[in-house]
């Protein structure tokens, strides 16, 4: 995919006018703060180190994106497509990603520390390194989920089978790692 660079300004403006297909451009730094873009197609897109903090992406196509250092914090993501999509030390601290798709992402090393993720589908994600302390994962898909160095502490609702761990998870209270 071809990658097109476009403004933050041109962006809204283009999106305001109805346009809603965004997908393959540059926003490398870009500053989305608060931006309401539901339904939004940024598949494939470049937002490395972009600050979307609570922005609303309810419903959008983000698969295959990179948020790479991407600061996402209160972020509205309920029913968005992130499949495939590099999260690698994302900042999502409070995001809302209630029945999210987030197939094989890359989410090594972010931080979704007070996160929703009820109903997420995790299949296959990576989540090495991962902070999900106090996160609510009631009915998450975590089937071939990697989780070593992730802290699930006081995660709720969190059901491991299928995830892949190690003696270096730290895991959510009340869990019995099997023998």
């Amino acid at each position: 995919m071809r990658r097109r660079k476009i403004t933050v300004e041109e962006l809204l403006s283009q999106y305001e006018r109805g346009e809603r297909n965004f997908s393959g451009v540059d926003l490398n730094h870009g500053n989305l703060f608060e931006a309401q873009l539901k339904g939004v197609n940024l598949n494939g897109s470049f937002l490395h180190h972009a600050n979307l903090a609570y922005a609303n992406l309810e419903g959008a196509n983000l698969d295959q994106a990179h948020f790479l250092g991407a600061n996402l914090s209160r972020v509205m993501l309920e029913k968005a497509h992130l499949r495939q999509a590099q999260l690698q030390n994302a900042k999502l601290i409070g995001a809302i990603l209630r029945d999210c798709q987030l197939s094989d992402a890359n989410l090594m090393g972010a931080n979704l520390h007070v996160s929703v993720l009820e109903r997420a589908d995790l299949s296959r994600a990576d989540l090495r390194g991962a902070t999900l302390t106090s996160a609510v994962m009631t009915d998450a898909q975590l089937n071939g989920t990697l989780l070593s160095r992730c802290n699930l502490l006081h995660t709720q609702g969190v059901n491991l089978r299928g995830a892949i761990y190690d003696l270096n998870t730290t895991f959510p209270d009340g869990f019995s790692r099997p023998e």
